[in-house]
Formats: structure tokens, C-alpha cells, sequence
């Protein structure tokens, strides 16, 4: 996917006569199979001269030869995501937010990769069956203690009764 931002300069005078045919541009870029979006704005505030800009989203990389054919001239492009491993060539300088390198793999390892995900899901399983049963045995032996639990009770209400005094010392 490419992302162009257009920017023209144009004089406050010119840019009524600029804008009829951008709009046309645009009109025609819309036509285009693979455009996703395009459309037109202008900086008002701009004191010097009107800046009309034309952002477009297109699905392939031909879009960059369209546009120096038909006059206009890239200078860079900028994605948000670059997925293409590096063998993205536009003919300009190209700024990715985010370069992912995406690996690829043959058809043939699938089989390797389900028996793979099969035995990490299998490992997985018993590890927290494992755990459960550990955590179910040592809930047996706290509660068959008196004892355990009476310290247990105790060290939760010395717990709760610190909690309370740091609280009611606080500065507010």
C-alpha cells in the first residue's frame, strides 16, 4: 500500500485557477483501480500563498510511475508499516514508521508446524495440571493445621491493622 501527500504552492491569486483542475486530478486518481482514497485540501492560513494538498492511498507501487507520467514529481514516500522485507523500490527515498520483517515459509512445513503447536499445547496443558494438583495438596495441608491457619489469621490482621495506621498517619 502507498500513502502519497501531494503539496502545492500556489499564489492566493492562482489558486482559483489551480483548484478546477486538482479537482480533476483528483476525479481521475479516484477512477484508478487500486485507489483506495484521495482527496483534496487547502492551508487558509497559510499568509504567503494558498497550500493545496492531495493525499491519496493506493495499493501498488506502479501509482509512483502514474504520477511523474502525468507531470507530477515524487520526491519521497512514507508508510506507516513496510512489510515488504525490504524489496519495497520506489524510485525515491522511502520513511517507514515501522519496518517489519515478516518471515516466510513453504507449504512443506506446515506438517512440522502442527506437530510442534500440538506438543507446545500438550507441555502446556500438563505444566497447569501439574500446578493445579501441587496447589490442590498444599491447600490440604494448610487447612488439616490449626496452627497454620491461626498464624495465617494473624499475620493477615497485623497485615491489615499496619495498612490501617499508615493510612490514618497519611498527610492529606
Amino acid at each position: 500500500m502507498l500513502i502519497l501527500s501531494v503539496f502545492f504552492r500556489a499564489p492566493p491569486d492562482q489558486a482559483e485557477v489551480l483548484r478546477p483542475h486538482m479537482q480533476t486530478v483528483i476525479a481521475a486518481s479516484r477512477a484508478e483501480p487500486g485507489c483506495l482514497f484521495y482527496t483534496l485540501a487547502e492551508d487558509i492560513a497559510d499568509k504567503e500563498g494558498n497550500v493545496i494538498v492531495a493525499d491519496g492511498t493506493l495499493l501498488d507501487e506502479p501509482a509512483v510511475k502514474a504520477i511523474e507520467e502525468a507531470g507530477g514529481k515524487v520526491v519521497a514516500a512514507a508508510a506507516l508499516v513496510d512489510r515488504s522485507n525490504g524489496s519495497a523500490d520506489l524510485g525515491v527515498p522511502f520513511f517507514p514508521l515501522i519496518r517489519l520483517t515478516v518471515p516466510t515459509y513453504s507449504p512443506d512445513t506446515l506438517p512440522l508446524m502442527l506437530e510442534l503447536s500440538a506438543i507446545f499445547t500438550l507441555v502446556t496443558f500438563l505444566i497447569f495440571a501439574l500446578y493445579g494438583l501441587l496447589a490442590a495438596q498444599m491447600r490440604e495441608h494448610v487447612i488439616s493445621k490449626p496452627n497454620v491457619l491461626i498464624w495465617m489469621r494473624r499475620s493477615f490482621a497485623a497485615a491489615f491493622v499496619g495498612l490501617g495506621a499508615k493510612l490514618a498517619l497519611a498527610e492529606r
